[in-house]
């Protein structure tokens, strides 16, 4: 079935011969995320190249993401509803990421400076 086990009787008892089937499917799993060829490189090698299929991921959902803040906001209407942001729609961005530069302006000498320094009024 295009498998690289050996169905013969002999070595259906052997133990590890599914670890051995497992082993080639993640091979050619890891290969095909990263899309090449896995024939010249070990397990190993693929294992480090690995990591670099999570950062293609997160890079994806970031312009997803974008995409989907814009299209949202440009068919909603900002008097009825918020406006959209790119991490509202990206599952890697918790919610203390999406605020963490925030800065809150609670009292009175607050908002005076943030105006002052902002619009240029006092």
């Amino acid at each position: 079935s295009g498998d690289r086990e050996d169905n013969s009787e002999s070595n259906s008892n052997r133990p590890g011969r599914e670890a051995d089937g497992n082993i080639w499917r993640m091979v050619y799993t890891i290969a095909g995320y990263l899309g090449v060829n896995p024939a010249p490189l070990t397990l190993r090698e693929l294992w480090w190249m690995s990591a670099a299929i999570e950062l293609r991921d997160k890079m994806e959902w970031n312009r997803v993401s974008a995409l989907m803040a814009l299209l949202c906001n440009i068919n909603s209407d900002p008097k009825k509803c918020k406006t959209f942001c790119p991490a509202d729609f990206n599952p890697y961005f918790s919610k203390k990421q999406k605020h963490q530069n925030a800065i809150e302006v609670k009292d009175a000498e607050s908002r005076r400076l943030f105006k002052e320094a902002f619009v240029g009024k006092s």
